[in-house]
């Protein structure tokens, strides 16, 4: 056992897996997140839906300027593609989450109405973005309760997943700073 002040390590394997994961960002948020139960760990996941990464903040070109109302109609379909797809969404993954802290190597949500415990495995989908629609996925575990949350950590989650989610992450802390909380 490997002893840190305030934390005991069954081997020193552990504490590097701790470590790590506490090395990634983790932002405070409120976000939709749909989920379903699992029956374990390897059970194989029903999501199949690829991330979408928004630009880097490039500028349109002058093509794009001229094509704006073309543009503009893009956005609102995209606007009602992403609506239905959040309903069907939610039909096949009826357990419903509000997460308050995210980062790419777990979350933090309020207690759905389905109680979990921990060692729960619950398949989830995060509503990153609702215009246009992004979607990043991972196999959830509980960790944790606390009096009104759970605590999951992403024990398995595709790296473009975690790519997105920590993306996000940053770009909300990068908003949060800008708006002074």
């Amino acid at each position: 056992m490997c002893h840190i002040p305030g934390m005991v390590y069954r081997t020193p394997a552990a504490k590097a897996d701790i470590e790590n994961q506490r090395s990634f960002v983790r932002v405070s948020t409120s976000l939709t997140c749909h989920g379903r139960r699992m029956q374990s760990l390897s059970a194989p996941p029903r999501f199949r839906g690829q991330p979408v990464l928004a630009s880097a903040g490039r500028r349109p070109s002058r093509q794009a300027r001229l094509l704006g109302s073309l543009a503009s109609i893009e956005s609102k379909l995209d606007q009602l593609l992403a609506q239905t797809s959040v309903v069907q969404l939610a039909a096949e993954f009826p357990l419903e989450l509000e997460v308050t802290e995210l980062s790419g190597a777990g979350m933090r949500a309020r207690r759905p109405a389905e109680p979990l415990a921990p060692g729960d495995v619950v398949e989830v989908v995060l509503v990153l973005n609702h215009a246009p629609l992004q979607l990043a996925s991972a196999v959830a575990q509980v960790v944790r309760t606390q009096e009104r949350e759970l605590v999951f950590a992403f024990p398995r989650i595709l790296e473009n997943h975690r790519k997105a989610i920590i993306q996000f992450v940053l770009e909300e802390q990068r908003e949060q700073r800008r708006a002074g909380w």
